[in-house]
């Protein structure tokens, strides 16, 4: 597209003008300064996040749930068939992980990382893509600042890779709709499909596309279209479907959302239940209230809330999803209405802008470098055991995927420590398993204590 972004006439994303382009390939080689100008809407952004993203990324020790995809990788994925919705991620993380010969929390955290950094290109692309550079600039640049970026590319878990493959289903899904073939359908479909199985819960993005299929369709053929696109998808929905009844039995703790839950789940639209402060609750709330003020942006938050209704209802059911984490994959199509309508304030109460929403991104930049207050630091569980191996060598080893034997493999580097799941003398543990009496003990944050032991 080459459209300028100082022309007051932009076509609209509701009908598709016939001046946009569809196929934008170039007829001539361009030179390194076009290809340049030509891409600094995503550019840029993209830049700007391997900082915000790659800085301190080992900082934090790994979490109780990053924990499980490390004993996957380690163990074997017929440890974790109790947690078959996930046993593709585990997979790629195998893969990945070269059959767990590399497992550094930099190994385990860079796909999220990289699928974080994709993300701030995909969300730019998609916002150039129905409206403008200046769009795709400031779609971007929201993203980059957001919490959601630096938290997520920050955890070994399958929620930035479901995102960027969602986030790139809505730009397929963009493309077909503005007159792509049936190529792009296809490749749309198995892009969801690949969600579908990486992060099942995702495909609550999927409702919230079906308003803009509503919105950006250029004839009434395109409904039918996208529905035959999503049968490519029925592999995955009908595996999970399958498993759900023995999943809910797992997670009968969940608490099903009231109908007031609703407005929370609405903020997650432009926070993904990440905001825990006042600065980076404000980064949410900035990308929701900038999606209210034009009307493009209200339809691209309006899939994003659609998406969280499907959340909701979904959660009514036999088993709840309702938290957060879920809402990651609606994110983007929130940021995308939010760009939309950044760009049509003046240059100089848009920069203003993008000035809060770096300021508002310090908070949650400076978080994800430090302790969490409700988890248990078994990094630091290690180098305690590691500087007190005198008074015993022994580690618990009960099986248990988040214990404290699965941290010593992964943060010691002795080679005198013995594991033993019913040891003889004194041993460590975290969650005193056997019950054992305590020696001795180290305040590990999260309620938890590293305690060294004496059998009963």
């Amino acid at each position: 597209m080459n459209e300028s972004d100082t022309n007051a006439n932009r076509p609209t994303i509701g009908k598709v003008s016939s001046t946009v382009p569809i196929d934008e390939s170039p007829s001539r080689l361009r030179s390194p300064r076009e290809l340049l100008r030509d891409s600094f809407y995503w550019l840029i952004p993209t830049l700007l996040s391997i900082p915000l993203i790659f800085r301190g990324i080992t900082a934090r020790p790994l979490s109780h749930d990053e924990f499980y995809t490390l004993h996957a990788i380690n163990k074997g994925l017929d440890q974790h068939y109790w947690e078959l919705p996930l046993v593709p991620y585990y997979w790629l993380m195998q893969q990945w992980t070269i059959q767990g010969t590399y497992t550094s929390d930099f190994v385990l955290r860079f796909p999220s990382g990289i699928a974080a950094l994709a993300s701030v290109a995909l969300v730019a692309v998609t916002a150039k893509r129905v409206h403008s550079r200046r769009a795709g600039l400031f779609a971007g640049l929201l993203l980059a600042f957001s919490p959601v970026t630096p938290v997520f590319a920050h955890d070994a878990r399958p929620y930035a890779i479901g995102a960027v493959l969602f986030s790139l289903s809505s730009l397929l899904l963009v493309r077909a709709l503005q007159g792509g073939s049936i190529g792009n359908w296809l490749i749309y479909g198995v892009v969801i499909l690949a969600g579908a199985a990486v992060l099942p819960v995702g495909l609550v993005a999927v409702s919230g596309q079906a308003l803009l299929v509503l919105y950006l369709r250029k004839s009434n053929k395109a409904f039918g279209f996208w529905l035959a696109a999503l049968a490519v998808s029925i592999p995955a929905v009908l595996f999970h479907a399958l498993l759900l009844p023995g999943f809910s039995e797992r997670k009968a703790w969940a608490a099903q959302p009231g109908l007031l839950d609703i407005i929370t789940g609405f903020t997650w639209t432009g926070s993904a239940g990440t905001a825990g402060g006042l600065m980076t609750g404000g980064s949410g709330l900035l990308i929701i209230t900038l999606g209210l003020l034009s009307r493009d942006g209200r339809y691209w938050l309006g899939a994003a809330t659609v998406g969280i209704l499907a959340l909701w209802v979904v959660s009514l059911g036999p088993t709840s999803f309702w938290s957060g984490k879920s809402a990651i994959t609606l994110v983007a199509l929130a940021t995308v209405g939010a760009g939309i309508s950044l760009a049509g304030f003046s240059r100089l109460t848009s920069g203003l802008i993008v000035v809060v929403a770096a300021a508002l991104a310090l908070e949650a930049f400076t978080a994800t470098r430090q302790p969490r207050t409700i988890e248990p630091d078994l990094r630091q569980a290690t180098a305690i055991i590691s500087q007190n191996v005198d008074k015993s060598s022994v580690v618990i080893d009960r099986g248990s995927e988040y214990g404290i034997a699965t941290a010593v493999r992964q943060y010691s580097d002795r080679d005198d420590l013995v594991f033993d799941d019913t040891p003889n003398g004194p041993f460590w543990t975290v969650y005193q398993e056997p019950d054992c009496t305590v020696i001795e003990r180290w305040d590990l944050g999260g309620d938890a204590y590293l305690k060294l032991c004496e059998p009963l």
